[in-house]
């Protein structure tokens, strides 16, 4: 009898329930409250499904352009709602939407994954450029994202390979917040709970699950929205 209890539809709710989880921590509760902190945590969870989602999308998807494109859309459409909530202003290049570090993680792994047996250094310079180009843009997760959807999709079917390496990128996040120069945060070391999404993803099945290839797209930017006009009424 097969352990593999969680679908991809499965994983997209859960990384979408945690994703909300640790926004309404972040824009209706004090980061003094206990439930604050136990709300951010769950919600270290969700970044690490979304990566490996785009990881196996882009195995599983027909048509990549479309995939990139479809990204693309929606994160020019939830970047207004996500610097009302998080920066409050309409607009804010110094932090972007997860939907733009999704995309250039997606666009990042189609190119090496093209070039890879052609040119494998031209591969990883590309790699290269998308995570500095990350860091540039000050994507959610920056360098780490692009890192982290990059090994879904490198040592995918290797499970213990990815575990090492997603435990380390995560520890390297913490010991770089630590270093900032800013003043000691607990919210900075929860991020290393982050690396219990990956019982989750263990237990993927590799099946589809329900039809709902347009949940995330526009759950995303609604809730932003609905987040925004609550704090406005608050």
């Amino acid at each position: 009898m097969s352990l593999k209890y969680f679908s991809n539809a499965h994983l997209k709710i859960m990384a979408i329930l945690f994703m909300v989880i640790d926004h309404i921590a972040f824009v209706l509760l004090s980061n003094t409250d206990k439930l604050y902190l136990m709300m951010r945590l769950i919600g270290r969870l969700s970044f690490p499904i979304f990566a490996f989602l785009i990881a196996e999308g882009f195995f599983y998807t027909k048509n990549v352009k479309k995939y990139i494109t479809r990204l693309s859309i929606f994160a020019l459409l939830s970047e207004i709602p996500y610097d009302l909530v998080f920066n409050q202003t309409w607009f804010e290049i110094r932090s972007q939407n997860v939907f733009l570090t999704l995309l250039l993680g997606l666009i990042a792994i189609r190119i090496f994954d093209k070039y890879r047996n052609q040119d494998i250094y031209l591969s990883y310079i590309s790699l290269i450029l998308f995570v500095f180009l990350s860091m540039l843009l000050r994507t959610d997760y920056n360098f780490a994202a692009i890192l982290m959807i990059f090994i879904f999709y490198y040592f995918r079917g290797h499970f213990l390979k990815i575990s090492i390496n997603i435990i380390l990128i995560n520890t390297l996040l913490v010991i770089l917040s630590l270093n900032t120069g800013n003043s000691f945060e607990f919210i900075q070391i929860i991020q290393l709970f982050a690396v219990l999404s990956l019982f989750f993803i263990y237990f993927y099945n590799h099946k589809k699950g329900y039809q709902m290839k347009y949940l995330f797209y526009i759950f995303y930017p609604v809730h932003l929205l609905i987040l925004y006009f609550i704090e406005l009424n608050m």
